[in-house]
């Protein structure tokens, strides 16, 4: 009777076990790996539980023989033994999933860091093209005006020859009309003389 209540209470720790809270995990590839593992072998000493469970129930009370039992036992240790590697194989997966969320909040907070600092560029990047947009403007009036300038210049320079051009042919015209003004008092001149 102390084996059959012993097993038994293995038997309702494993039912137990099955029925324990989990916690997701990021699902990475490693991650995956590791559950699909544990849910065959969680799968596994199900189906055997069950199997040894009907073996015992079958079995009547006061008739078990003992090598049976002793058959029994020996598969429930390794059933205890599979459930203490389960369990293992759980922490090491609640403590690579710690490793991964630090990870990850780390991975953000690097990210945020690099979102400001490309924020910052991207500023600096629009100021510089604005000043560099408004040198340009500066650079195209500047050269608008000298343009204006250098044609008010050459149209000045352009009037100011006509000008002397038509005060040369005045001069010529006045010369003309002296000479031609001499040459007549000269020819009146020896008419009377």
């Amino acid at each position: 009777p102390g084996e059959w209540e012993r097993s038994a209470a293995v038997m309702d720790l494993v039912a137990h076990a099955r029925r324990a809270p989990t916690f997701p995990v990021v699902c990475n590839d490693a991650a995956r790996g590791l559950q699909q593992r544990l849910r065959s072998r969680l799968l596994q000493i199900n189906e055997e539980r069950e199997t040894y469970r009907e073996q015992i129930q079958a079995q009547p009370a006061d008739g078990i023989d003992p090598d049976n039992v002793g058959l029994q036992m020996a598969k429930l240790h390794e059933l205890e033994g599979r459930l203490v590697d389960e369990r293992g194989d759980k922490a090491e997966l609640l403590t690579e999933k710690e490793a991964l969320l630090e990870r990850l909040h780390r991975l953000n907070g690097m990210d945020k860091q690099f979102l400001a600092e490309k924020e910052e560029l991207q500023a600096a990047l629009i100021r510089s093209e604005e000043d560099r947009l408004e040198i340009a403007r500066a650079l195209v009036d500047a050269a608008l005006e000298a343009n204006a300038a250098a044609l008010e210049a050459e149209t000045a320079r352009h009037r100011l020859a006509e000008r002397v051009h038509q005060l040369e042919q005045r001069a010529v015209a006045g010369e003309v009309r002296v000479k031609g003004a001499e040459q007549a008092r000269g020819e009146i001149q020896e008419r009377a003389g």
